[in-house]
């Protein structure tokens, strides 16, 4: 007699990752499935194998390993949605769940071929649609825009080598999301003044009126490092566009890293835990605290095994981002050492949430971080950072033989509470003054040994950064651009700008 195909538990499985890069599918690339499908498909064919030679029944064994699957990849969705009930209880609920499917499906005496066929369709039918809706979106952005439009020539925006003499170490680290002073004081009732001390000590220029020049990272870095406003991509993708993509070509091949390698430094990059910034495939040198890419963080934090990950100290993504800091932070401090020119770019992600940091630099457990306001968390993160910067300015300029060029800057401030209430609904151009000077301020200090003063100013902004550094020391001739602020409408219309620098006039 024909076999009963039993492919549901496999499709079941893969589905987990189709489903969740079909709901991102616009902030990703195809590529970041292929591991987590991999793993998942061995894992599932594995389990199934020894459930079946165990059982000697290929469709009981499916059958449980369904279950098993759908309740594993669904506890992370439905506890999001209990809204903080404990995890013990909700584990516990689950076990009981599994408990029954596998009761039911070991007493029956059914042949259970029924039940087996319409798994089967089902997990097709889900998977398909899933692969549709990828496959559709795929096609369309690869006619939508080509990266050839998208980057462009670095020799067309700069002139020779000038007389370069010694060269520079130059550090570009982004500080994400840390807010200018006038906002800390005004807005979280903090008092900077001596972190701001500190720099003007050291020879930094700070300048108190900067703003970012957009509203997010990827659109401010990905201006600030091609050191030209980003409008242009109107045109290229359209003002309809929400597919992030466009902008992360441009946080991996920049004008910046291009112009600097062919003067002969060496690049290295600092990713953190978001995606396009986790590591740059042009660098010279990646440094990171691997574990799990976004992606595959966010996949395993739906999964039942993440309370019992936190549990055991292992798969702790606040951990690892508690452990990925501080590793950075020593690492950067041994760049002064290497006896070659480099060009470094750090991104930071604090003191960007989440707050892993106390102000001494302790770790803050998820359930301790349930206990503190938003604003004791995010005050406690940046003072540890304070300190943390502080200490690597005073040994790269303590080693470095040529004073090194520090651009010390966040791409962007803290989100209003409306935003955060509710990120994809809500609507810049409905934002007040007050919500947008939060989100707009930033800190921006330079560096710039045996510079004169005039080539800064008090509102100075990212898109000018280097020009002002390539004029300074490689003898360009770049003409600095106005200090404008620009917004995006909403999460839909990623590149829909419009002008919101009258706010801060």
């Amino acid at each position: 007699m024909k076999k009963t195909l039993v492919i549901h538990p496999f499709l079941f499985g893969i589905f987990q990752v189709l489903f969740l890069f079909s709901h991102n599918k616009k902030s990703m690339s195809l590529g970041e499935m292929v591991i987590p499908v991999v793993v998942i498909g061995l894992a599932v064919a594995v389990i199934f194998l020894i459930l079946q030679a165990i059982m000697r029944n290929r469709i009981k064994a499916g059958i449980i390993v369904s279950s098993f699957v759908v309740l594993f990849f669904s506890y992370g969705h439905f506890h999001s949605m209990t809204r903080g009930v404990r995890h013990r209880y909700m584990l516990l609920f689950w076990a009981v769940l599994f408990i029954i499917a596998l009761y039911l499906t070991l007493r029956t005496r059914r042949p259970l071929k029924g039940l087996t066929n319409f798994l089967n369709v089902v997990a097709v039918s889900l998977a398909v649609i899933s692969l549709i809706d990828i496959g559709v979106y795929t096609i369309r952005r690869d006619t939508a825009w080509s990266r050839d439009t998208i980057v462009l020539d670095v020799e067309s925006h700069t002139q020779g080598t000038g007389d370069t003499g010694s060269l520079p170490d130059i550090y570009y680290i982004i500080l994400d999301r840390y807010g200018g002073a006038a906002s800390l004081s005004e807005f979280y009732d903090f008092d900077n003044s001596r972190f701001m001390g500190y720099l003007a000590d050291k020879g930094f220029y700070v300048a108190t009126e900067s703003k970012a020049n957009y509203l997010k990272t990827a659109h401010s870095l990905a201006s600030s490092l091609n050191m030209e406003y980003i409008n242009y991509l109107t045109e290229e993708v359209g003002e309809d566009c929400s597919d992030w993509m466009p902008l992360f070509t441009l946080l991996q091949d920049y004008k910046l890293w291009r112009f600097l390698k062919a003067r002969g430094y060496r690049f290295y990059h600092f990713g953190d835990w978001w995606e396009p910034t986790t590591r740059n495939k042009y660098a010279d040198v990646n440094v990171n605290y691997y574990w799990l890419s976004e992606f595959a963080t966010v996949l395993y934090e739906t999964t039942a095994f993440l309370p019992i990950g936190v549990r055991l100290g292992i798969l702790d993504s606040r951990r690892e981002q508690w452990k990925r800091i501080r590793y950075k932070f020593d690492k950067l401090a041994e760049i002064a050492d290497n006896g070659e020119p480099a060009f470094v770019f750090a991104h930071m992600l604090v003191p960007h949430s989440p707050y892993v940091f106390d102000s001494d630099g302790d770790f803050i457990t998820e359930k301790e971080s349930l206990t503190r306001s938003e604003r004791e968390g995010y005050i406690d993160q940046l003072v540890y950072t304070n300190k943390r910067v502080m200490e690597l300015i005073d040994t790269l300029v303590a080693r470095s033989e040529v004073p090194p060029v520090i651009v010390l800057q966040s791409d962007e401030g803290p989100f209003p509470e409306r935003y955060k209430e509710d990120a994809y609904r809500f609507r810049w151009t409905d934002a007040t003054d007050e919500e947008i000077k939060l989100k707009m301020r930033i800190l921006n200090a330079y560096h710039l040994p045996g510079a004169p003063d005039s080539v800064l100013y008090p509102s100075v902004s990212p898109v000018n950064s280097f020009r002002i550094v390539l004029n300074t020391y490689f003898g360009q001739d770049l003409e600095l651009l106005s200090d404008e602020v620009y917004a995006f409408t909403d999460h839909d219309h990623l590149y829909k700008f419009y002008s919101i620098t009258e706010v801060f006039e």
